[in-house]
């Protein structure tokens, strides 16, 4: 599954976007196991962050991943799919949606990536985007937000944190 970080002496564009989906579902693995040992009073505690605790930041990410990946599939949403969520969901969803958002990347042909979704947002709004470029902006904003996760897990006194930069990944 995993595309050779050596051994070609030229990558696409496909390649390198190809790349992102794996590294983003990588990375929120990592990020992934450390949460889901929180206790409820860190996962939910209040801070000064984008979102309010860790919890609505993971929910975030994984809220936007699902979004962005039924709107390659053609479909769209009209409310924030984790709305009616429960701590006793849990949060493994999460990991499924990055390893289902990379899965159906890596199934793709080539022309598929210059083809463009339409879609609404959740305001009903018709747009229109680029399959490359939905990647390359879901992927890029998991990790903006992931990396928020990873300083509230500090500001929280977590003190394992694996790295998550793209450099670990390759290194991996």
């Amino acid at each position: 599954m995993f595309l050779p970080a050596d051994g070609c002496k030229r990558r696409t564009k496909l390649d390198r976007i190809l790349r992102q989906t794996i590294y983003n579902a990588w990375a929120n693995t990592q990020v992934f196991h450390v949460v889901q040992t929180l206790g409820e009073e860190v996962f939910m505690r209040p801070n000064g962050s984008s979102f309010p605790s860790i919890c609505k930041t993971v929910l975030h990410i994984w809220d936007a991943e699902l979004i962005w990946l039924n709107r390659l599939q053609g479909k769209s949403f009209s409310t924030w799919p984790s709305k009616d969520w429960q701590r006793e969901d849990g949060i493994a969803g999460w990991i499924e949606c990055s390893n289902r958002l990379r899965d159906h990347c890596v199934a793709q042909q080539e022309a598929w990536w210059e083809e463009t979704a339409h879609y609404h947002l959740l305001s009903g709004k018709e747009q229109a985007t680029p399959h490359a470029d939905i990647v390359m902006h879901v992927t890029n904003h998991s990790t903006f937000h992931r990396g928020q996760v990873v300083t509230m897990l500090r500001q929280a006194g977590v003190t394992e944190i694996p790295g998550t930069d793209l450099i670990a990944f390759l290194r991996v």
